[in-house]
């Protein structure tokens, strides 16, 4: 095999992981890519102790984020160790790739054509196997060459998982056990493995070959919808669905941490499925609840100080490649949560502060307009957007600081209001419309969706725009969410810190609504409630100070003064300066120097971990690869989170499979028989048939194994023919032979009436960090800026 992917279980970190080299993390800081060196090194000298601190944390990648992207890719698809496929990088390469797709469009045409529902799908399934390798061989050799044609190749791996996907019915009727165990393992594959992939292929075609980008995330949408749509195809209901996707999760943890990427990536595939039935999107809330639960028992269990945690987890989310507008309301989601430990509320509304400017910085760097539009139009745009989609859009705009993207995030949000104001276009849609409504007044009502200023902002925003029988279902939500507001302010001790924003003009929703608690046009609590109110003035006060300390330039600084002298009523201004002792010029003066003073020592930290990166490695510019490596570097970098000074944290263990021994099998690949598990025997292909037990009580072999077109030969079913197998028998899947001869199946298919012995019990899911932790200590230590650049070009 090349040089390619030489790396063993470290694909897509080695691999596609320039999002985690110097360009991308030092974007993740808001700064260009490349800087002269124009402040002179003694100036750094009087640089605050803070402000080290902060830039080098953002100089420091995550380690957890470097382990929920170490992935196996040949070992997650199937495909052979040995496996080196030529991809199109040159002409003769170009024609030779071309006549390999057209050898696979024949083929597929003829399985389809003559083969059954199970050859076929399998047809599809390798080849979706082998085009995705191929994108990402291709990418990690040129990316900016060959990011159009990458993103062409993903696009006939899309194809074929919707071919799977419309050939799943009838493969359900016909052989409901394959079928379960196709979409269990594609769902394994291209919900929870194959999307990390893709976000860092994103991240690294943004600095080099923007233009594909837009492209590149409409294929992963359609992926993901594919994908989803094909396991509930197969599935027998919501609780099956349910069942599957949280089991995946649980075995796919690689982090303390890896719930929260996982309820991503459920939430971006349940946002694909609009057609899909209401007890269909209920199932993946179940699990993107269970998932996020995940990320509250591992933080509670985490050994170590609550900051460095926070510090870990904020680092984690900001770095993880691929981020949309789903991340953020996952954290939102995270806030909300009634159990989560009070430490982390404040943090959340910080992360998200944080994301806001990530995201639109990277955007911002897309150097040609129609694609920066492009690239937004793709991040942020919901298929069929409800409520709370236009809530949190809203939420994000006012906290990008650059004007620009702000701008064109306020034109995306119209247009997505329009498209939600659309929905009421006859009766029928209104019904279905008032139910959502309803569904939204729930979860208002339990807290689910917080009652904050963005709600009632945006439920005002919709109410001019509809009838006066629809603008009914706006005011009873506002009634109700302001009740609720009220509710939470009595018994939830920690609600100011879930309630407030970064936006100062936010005090004049909450000053309405006090109003209105004093006029009694609300049930009047039984508490101090003026006092309540008073604590979210201060807090909003204390959030607008730390919002100008989040930002890393002088010139977001002054942009969020402009907004706010044209933004914020005059009444709020005199608040904020009279009661809340808040002196607006004093402060934007020091954040700006502050901002500066982050942007010139950011500039001397990236252009000494340059040079000295160029010293070891040779000069490398983004997209390429040095032509010698001497190996991996172990260099230190100030301001790391000390990991190497505790233990893994006691990582949840996922439902054991006894509880559900029937889910276990068919996640394994194997069929159920009420009392034990028939799985494939993959070690040994050639004792793929195996003897069969003494028969049971009311269990004829011989009989059974005649009803499906064989002889028995008194220990086992034989068949004269591969035809006749093929057409008779189920085969196991995934077949073990890593070539997957489909034209012989009976190299792989069971007898029907193989039967375990009857004390079988399933093993334990595999989980490679379960067992690390076993031992007693397990050294963790961070990879530092160097190691994960330098991976990167090492293949």
């Amino acid at each position: 095999m090349s040089k390619f992917l030489s790396l063993g279980r470290n694909f897509a970190f080695k691999a596609v992981r320039l999002f985690l080299s110097l360009s991308l993390i030092l974007q993740t800081a808001s700064v260009p890519l490349a800087y002269a060196q124009e402040e002179e090194s003694s100036e750094a000298a009087t640089v605050s102790e803070e402000v080290k601190t902060e830039v080098e944390q953002a100089l420091t990648a995550s380690v957890e984020v470097a382990q929920e992207l170490d992935i196996d890719l040949k070992q997650e698809l199937d495909l052979p160790p040995d496996f080196d496929p030529t991809v199109p990088n040159g002409l003769i390469n170009k024609i030779g790739y071309g006549f390999k797709q057209f050898g696979r469009g024949l083929k597929e045409v003829a399985y389809n054509t003559f083969a059954s529902d199970a050859s076929y799908t399998r047809v599809l399934e390798d080849h979706a196997n082998q085009e995705l390798f191929e994108a990402v061989k291709l990418h990690s050799e040129d990316a900016a060459t060959h990011g159009e044609k990458v993103v062409e190749i993903l696009a006939e791996f899309r194809d074929d998982l919707e071919g799977i996907k419309n050939r799943m019915p009838e493969l359900k009727n016909s052989q409901p056990e394959l079928a379960r165990a196709l979409s269990v393992k594609l769902t394994e594959d291209h919900i929870f493995v194959t999307p990390k992939v893709l976000d860092s292929l994103q991240e690294n075609l943004l600095t080099v070959n923007p233009e594909a980008v837009p492209k590149l995330l409409e294929v992963k949408h359609q992926v993901l919808g594919a994908t989803g749509e094909t396991l509930v195809a197969a599935s027998d209901g919501r609780a099956e669905v349910a069942q599957t996707l949280r089991t995946i999760s649980e075995q796919s943890a690689k982090t303390p941490f890896s719930g929260f990427k996982n309820a991503e990536l459920l939430s971006q595939t349940k946002k694909q499925l609009t057609t899909a039935p209401s007890e269909v999107q209920q199932a993946f809330d179940e699990a993107i609840d269970a998932s996020l639960a995940s990320v509250e028992r591992n933080f509670e269990a985490l050994p170590v100080d609550d900051e460095i945690k926070l510090q870990s987890f904020e680092q984690y989310i900001k770095q993880l490649p691929g981020s949309d507008l789903a991340r953020i309301k996952l954290v939102e989601q995270l806030k909300n949560r009634p159990t989560i430990p009070p430490v982390m509320i404040a943090r959340m509304q910080e992360m998200k502060a944080k994301l806001a400017e990530t995201m639109s910085s990277r955007i911002q760097q897309v150097g040609e307009e129609g694609i920066r539009k492009a690239v937004s139009k793709m991040m942020f745009e919901f298929e069929s957007p409800d409520l709370e989609d236009l809530k949190i859009l809203g939420e994000f705009k006012e906290l990008v600081p650059h004007e620009e993207i702000r701008a064109q995030i306020s034109q995306q949000h119209e247009q997505q209001v329009q498209k939600f104001l659309n929905r009421f276009g006859d009766d029928a849609n209104a019904r279905q419309i008032t139910a959502e409504f309803q569904t939204l007044m729930n979860k208002v009502e339990t807290g689910a969706i917080m009652p904050d200023a963005n709600l009632f902002k945006t439920l005002d925003s919709l109410k001019g725009r509809l009838t006066p029988e629809q603008q009914g279902f706006i005011e009873e939500m506002e009634t109700k969410g302001k009740a609720e507001m009220l509710n939470r302010m009595k018994n939830d001790p920690h609600f100011t810190d879930r309630l407030g924003s970064f936006n100062p003009a936010d005090l004049e929703v909450f000053d309405k609504i006090r109003g209105e608690v004093e006029a009694g046009f609300l049930p009047p609590p039984d508490f101090d409630f003026g006092a309540r109110f008073d604590e979210i003035e201060q807090r909003q006060a204390a959030n607008f100070r730390k919002f100008l300390e989040f930002q890393g330039q002088p010139e977001a600084v002054a942009q969020i003064k402009a907004r706010f002298e044209q933004e914020v009523p005059g009444f709020v201004k005199e608040k904020f300066e009279t009661k809340l002792k808040f002196d607006f010029e004093a402060e934007f003066r020091k954040h700006e120097e502050l901002a500066r003073e982050k942007e010139t020592f950011f500039r001397q930290k990236f252009e000494e971990m340059k040079q000295e990166f160029e010293a070891n490695f040779g000069h490398a510019e983004p997209g390429q690869r040095p032509q010698t490596f001497p190996g991996q570097p172990g260099f230190p970098f100030p301001g790391q989170v000390p990991f190497e000074q505790f233990e893994p944290p006691p990582f949840e263990q996922p439902n054991q499979p006894e509880s559900d021994p029937s889910v276990y099998c068919s996640q394994k690949g194997g069929v159920w028989h009420d009392s034990y598990c028939e799985l494939p025997n993959r070690d040994n292909p050639e004792e793929q048939t195996r003897t069969a037990p003494p028969p049971q009580e009311n269990y004829d072999p011989a009989a059974r194994c005649a009803e499906s077109g064989g002889y028995w030969t008194g220990s086992d079913c034989r068949f004269e023919s591969t035809k006749q197998q093929n057409d008779t028998l189920p085969p196991t899947y995934p077949p073990p032979d890593e070539q997957r001869q489909l034209e012989s199946p009976e190299n792989y298919a069971p007898p029907p009436d193989y039967t375990p012995p009857q004390d079988f019990t399933p093993p334990p899911p595999d989980s490679t960090f379960q067992s690390e932790v076993q031992g007693a200590h397990t050294e963790l230590s961070m990879p530092s800026i160097y190691e994960l650049f330098s991976s990167v070009f090492r293949f």
